[in-house]
């Protein structure tokens, strides 16, 4: 209960709460709404809900607390909306408008604290597995590998990171308690197994750290071809 005038209860914010949330809501699709006119990939609502789903499910498997897995979640709903102000620096960015939003829903300050961190720290230059959630929304951010992100029409313009979804065919995580696997399935005609690899080698070594960070062991395997 509220001790005092002006004082107001902090609140165990819930994934639902975050989902439902019309700032929130909007702040996604804004973010997502300014990679268009660059032909950036989608990292809209879809994407956020499939990156907090996954999120959650390695948290569990690795004997996360409820809880852990709850901000897990809202971690990886939240983790691009940086990107309403730039491109360059969005987790920085992403952190600073979690923030506030967070603060705006009266969630308490040592779990915006581990959600700002997570969101801050699971890409970019700096980016590094320095916690649990962080890991988690590593691996889950990377895994969500779909050819209907890719907005661009011109093959020849495409980056790493649009090769990368565009010749997915199929992609999923698997997790226990001793591995995780991202299984990729290509088009062989359309892109090689050593093609594809580079696209995605960078982003997979950060995979392998955060793996080792929930203690487990990363395996990639692409056309049934075991690259790590």
């Amino acid at each position: 209960m509220p001790l005092g005038g002006g004082m107001r209860e902090e609140m165990r914010i819930q994934f639902e709460d975050v989902a439902q949330n019309d700032l929130v809501t909007k702040c996604i699709l804004r973010a997502d709404e300014e990679h268009l006119p660059k032909g950036g990939k989608e990292h809209g609502i879809p994407h956020a809900t499939r990156v907090a789903e996954m999120t959650r499910e390695i948290l569990d498997a690795v004997g996360s607390s409820l809880r852990e897995m709850e901000l897990g979640a809202i971690a990886g709903y939240l983790h691009d909306i940086g990107y309403m102000v730039g491109e360059d620096s969005h987790g920085e960015y992403g952190g600073a408008v979690v923030l506030r939003l967070l603060e705006k829903m009266d969630a308490a300050p040592d779990e915006i604290a581990r959600i700002v961190t997570a969101v801050e720290n699971y890409e970019g230059e700096g980016a590094s597995p320095v916690s649990d959630i962080t890991a988690a929304l590593i691996l889950a951010d990377a895994a969500d590998l779909r050819p209907e992100r890719v907005r661009k029409t011109d093959i020849g313009a495409f980056n790493k990171g649009d090769k990368a979804n565009y010749y997915a065919t199929e992609a999923h995580l698997e997790v226990d308690t001793r591995d995780i696997k991202l299984t990729v399935k290509t088009e062989q005609n359309r892109c090689s197994v050593m093609d594809y690899f580079e696209f995605v080698m960078d982003r997979m070594l950060l995979c392998r750290q955060a793996a080792q960070k929930l203690g487990l062991e990363f395996s990639l395997i692409i056309n049934g071809r075991k690259m790590f």
